[in-house]
Parts: C-alpha cells; structure tokens; sequence
C-alpha cells in the first residue's frame, strides 16, 4: 500500500493490506558458529549486532538454504537463543572446525510480522456479509504445480465462525470457501489468455467450529482437515504435474487422443486434461503409459524437426495446384498486413523495447530473491503491464509535441492545441490498434506458410513418418484409455458413463488418422484447410480452447463451477473467502490472444 502507484490502485479496489515477511529480510555483517562446548540452541555471533535486528520469533536462515530456526531469546549481540535447533546437518556446518575458526558468512534474517490486524479486518468484513479474495499459495510462481497453501485463509474462516452466530444483518453465520482456479496460457506475453474457474463452495462443518474454540491440538487439527479439504479441491481444477516434461505427455496425449472430426469446447477439453491428469498420477509407472510417453516424446522431436504444429499434420501431404495458389495468396497477404502494420510498429517500438527489457530485468531479480520459481515469468506480465501504463501515455505525448511543432499546419495557438489533442487522442490509439491487429493476422498467415510450403514442395515420403506415427500413437492412445480406463473408474459402467469423447467417436477418429496417414485428403469440411490457422489450442504443452475459427469462436465457461460464482451472487450468498490459484506453463505453442 506504500508503494505510489501500484498502492494507489489498490486503495481504490478496497484492497486489505498485507505485510509480508520476505518482502523485509535482511541480511546482516558478521558470521555464525556453535561453540564446541555449546548446546545447539545457543548460537554465537562474530562482529554481529544480534540485539539490533533480532527479537523473538524471528527467523535465522543459512546461505544456500542448508537450515532455519527460530529465535526463542537474544542474549547479547553475540548470542542468541533459538526456539529448536537448526537440522542435524546445519548443526554439523556450524560447528565443523573451519566454521569455528572463521565463522559461517551470508546468513539473513526474515523478521516476524504481526499480523492480527490483517486478520482482523478479514473478519469484520466477513461478518459484514463482503467477501474477500486471498491468494493462499502466498506469492506468484510459474511452476506446474501447487506450492504448499498456508492456513491463514482456514484461520480467518474458522475465527470469523467461532466468533459470530450472526451477520451484521441478522442473518445465520455460514462463511464459505469458494476456490478459484486461474489458468494461464503465456502469462508473460501481450494479449495471451487467462481462465478464471470457479469451484463449488467449501462448506465448514460445525464440528470444525467446535473444534476450533476448543483451542490447542483441536484448534490445530480442525485448520488442517479444512486447509486439506480446500487444497484437494482446488487441486482438482488446475492441471498439474510434477515437472514440466510430465505436463507436455499430458497436454500432448489429450492433443493426440481427440479424433479429427471431434470439436470440443472449453469445458470439455479443460476436463479432458484432468482425466488424463488424474489417470497419468495412478498409472506413471504402468509399462504401455512408460512406453507411450517415450514415444510421444519422439513424435514432438520429429514437430520441431519439421517446424510444424500437430494440427498441420493432417494437411501437410494433401500438394495440388489448389495449394500453390493458397501459398501464393498468403503471402501476398503477409505482405500487406507487414506495411499495414509498419507505422503502429515503429510508434510503438520503443515502448515495446522498454517494457520487455523492464520486465527481464524485474524477472531475473524476483528469480534470484526466490526459492520457488524457475524463470520469473510470472513477473514479467505483470511489470510489462506496469510499464506500458507508465509509457504509453508519456510516448503519446511526446509525438503530440512533435505535432505540433513540426507537423500541424494551423495557424492559430487554439488550432494547434486543438489538432495536437485530436492527433494524441484520436489517431495515434487507432494507428496502433489498426497495426495491433493487422500484425495479429499477418502472423497468422506467416505460421501458416511453412506448412503450405512443405505440402507443395516436399515429396509425399517426406512426411510419411511423422504421419504414420501420429496414426499408431492414436490407436495405441485410445486402446489404453479403453484398458486401463475402466480400472481408474473401478468397472467399466462408470467409465464409459464419464467418457468426453465417445467410443464411436474414438474409433471414428482412428480411422481418419489412418486415411491421412496414407497422403489422403479428407474433406474440406472436417480439416477446414481454407482457414489462416486453426487455432488449435492443444497445440500447445497447457490448457487452450479448441478449434476456435475466429475471436468469437471461443466457448464461454458455462459449467456448473461458473454458474456458482460470486460475481452476481445475491446478497445472502456473498459471504465467502474465494481463494484463489494460479497455474502457468511455459509453453512453446501459439500465443493465444486476449481481449
């Protein structure tokens, strides 16, 4: 909140204000050590001044993350108490005999913050009936699963029961918990997209309430089934995995599993990738889903290799005439969308620059100041959005004085005031909202010509491979789900209730890669080989709406998660915590625009 522009913003959303620990480390002069005759609570400081920045609670870190401990009592500027030792293995650093005779440098302090007034203001304004947003994870990261949630969401839940029967209104105490899945595409690029799901509300059971004032392991207890039960359900609306490679089979299988002729919406092909999710976490270790990830492994190589995408599979071999003049065309296209985009490009180009050079720069300090995230590129949206608020309208002013002086031909101070606020206000946004969009399309066309140009060029053998294989990895994809599907369900009856795609559908499917497999055109109306760039949003390693011909192709979310969101709740329904999370992936597919 002390922060100019970005506390201004929040100040005006009625933001609650947090102080966060991290954000005030210190890292002090001097070096640590246990003495040899010491017991290992008592740790002993060289050229340290303890009694200036250490209190109770407070928490002592060693370099490179080998222990932390809390401190119980300063005793002097040299000497210092801990509430339980360090790990066996910090204890053996700090009293091996090179750290007694020169001390362990680099260590820091993460004060502890007070925060009752935070929760207190979390609860009175639950018991005003608002409702209130939280980010339980803590901090942003760009890591393909969930950090581990902290309980201060359970606690304000919890307190706000305990303490109130009622509302302010009257009306019975009944505080949800409503998750909240945010599902990134390319978090650090302009116009990419974000889903916001919203979960079926978390009811606390009053055995929980009870539990809670009764105090001590009870109250402790009753937070951690609350915080698991909350974790498991957000766990189920984000697809996760443990790395980054896992998450590319997943994303890759599910791209592969979806017959040809079979258009999904964004529902669907969000549930799809939770199955199979779900189903890779069970069967990791079965020998067909080993052998499977290897070789999808091979079929994205051989992608990269040929520097296509999965959905131009199936239309790379078709060659003809036809092709040659749809080649022709689309560049011509290219070529024109490139001049028309040319003047918001060079009007915009150092802003571009700034904020991309910004962002890395903010990127590579949030990385190297964290322990959770591994490239920062949850940051680099954020302060490319930051800096462009910043520079856009500092540029515009700038070619408005230009204007002025070196352009405008009115004669009159009022007439070049005038022109000046119509060429900054008018022309400019829409020269670059004009370039915005033409550079958008001319993309398109420029991702759609390397295909095109392997069709026409490129004999028929040239492709066979990669075409076959697609073939196989599909049959071979669906005989597995059709195996081991039933015994995720427990018996076949369920599974074949739960299928997205159905079994008619999936063989449909196999047939039709098939026919493709042998350099055969299927018809225009199933590939839609007319169209720029599909838009195929399981091209990509993360979570894309499907097939979308157009921007207002794309499904809105009408599952029964969204209908329960807060937003538009009556007002008896609007007291809840939403938490909330986020999931990013690093993908390499296709930025998928936003509006």
């Amino acid at each position: 909140m002390d922060k100019r522009f970005v506390g201004t913003f929040a100040k005006l959303v009625n933001s609650i204000p947090v102080t966060r620990a991290q954000d005030h480390i210190i890292k002090p002069n001097g070096s640590l050590l246990i003495e040899s005759d010491a017991e290992p609570l008592i740790i002993t400081g060289r050229d340290t001044s303890f009694t200036e920045y250490l209190a109770p609670r407070h928490l002592i870190t060693l370099p490179n993350n080998i222990g932390s401990a809390e401190v119980q009592e300063v005793l002097s500027d040299t000497s210092v108490r801990l509430k339980s030792p360090f790990s066996a293995d910090a204890i053996a650093k700090l009293s091996s005999p090179d750290v007694i005779a020169t001390g362990l440098s680099g260590f820091s302090v993460t004060p502890h913050i007070d925060q009752s007034k935070l929760f207190d203001e979390v609860v009175s304004r639950l018991h005003a009936g608002k409702c209130v947003g939280i980010f339980p994870e803590g901090g942003s990261h760009d890591r393909s699963d969930l950090l581990p949630l902290k309980a201060g969401f359970c606690i304000m839940a919890l307190s706000t029961m305990a303490k109130y029967d009622t509302l302010v209104n009257g009306e019975k105490m009944d505080v949800k918990i409503v998750p909240v899945a945010l599902n990134y595409f390319h978090p650090d690029k302009f116009r990419s997209r974000a889903v916001v799901e919203f979960g079926e509300p978390v009811t606390i059971d009053r055995e929980l309430v009870d539990m809670y004032k009764a105090g001590g392991d009870s109250k402790r207890k009753a937070t951690e089934v609350l915080l698991d039960k909350v974790y498991r359900r957000l766990k189920g609306m984000l697809v996760t995995a443990p790395d980054y490679e896992q998450l590319m089979f997943i994303q890759a299988a599910r791209r592969l599993y979806r017959p040809i002729h079979k258009k999904l919406d964004f529902d669907q092909t969000l549930e799809l990738t939770r199955k199979f999710s779900a189903a890779y976490e069970k069967f990791a270790d079965h020998p067909r889903i080993i052998d499977l990830k290897k070789r999808v492994k091979e079929y994205n190589d051989m992608l990269s290799a040929y520097g296509i995408r999965d959905h131009q599979v199936k239309t790379i071999s078709v060659g003809g005439n036809n092709e040659v003049y749809l080649l022709l065309y689309r560049f011509l296209m290219l070529l024109s969308m490139a001049f028309v985009s040319f003047p918001g490009v060079v009007l915009n180009a150092p802003i571009i620059y700034l904020c991309q050079q910004i962002a890395n720069s903010k990127a590579k300090e949030a990385k190297a100041a964290s322990s959770v995230k591994l490239e920062g590129k949850d940051v680099i949206g954020t302060w490319k959005v930051i800096t462009a608020m910043a520079l856009v309208p500092l540029f515009y002013f700038i070619y408005s004085i230009l204007y002025l002086f070196f352009i405008s031909t009115a004669t009159t101070i009022l007439g070049k005031l005038y022109s000046s606020f119509i060429f900054s206000a008018i022309v400019l946004p829409t020269i670059s909202f004009i370039s915005l969009r033409a550079g958008e399309v001319g993309m398109d066309y420029f991702k759609s010509l390397r295909p095109l140009f392997i069709a026409v060029t490129l004999p028929q053998i040239g492709t066979e491979p990669l075409r076959k294989l697609r073939s196989t990895l599909q049959k071979d994809i669906n005989d597995t789900i059709n195996d081991l599907g039933p015994l995720y369900y427990g018996n076949k009856g369920e599974f074949e209730k739960s299928r997205i795609v159905n079994k008619q559908d999936a063989y449909q499917g196999e047939i039709d890669s098939e026919y493709v497999a042998k350099g055969k055109r299927l018809p225009d109306n199933t590939l839609r080989w007319d169209v720029v760039d599909e838009k195929e949003s399981d091209d990509g390693v993360f979570l894309f709406a499907e097939d979308a011909d157009d921007e207002d192709d794309w499904v809105p979310l009408d599952s029964e998660e969204v209908t329960k969101s807060p937003v538009g709740m009556k007002q008896r329904d609007r007291k809840h915590l939403i938490v909330g999370s986020r999931n990013s992936s690093r993908s390499r597919s296709r930025e998928i625009r936003g509006r």
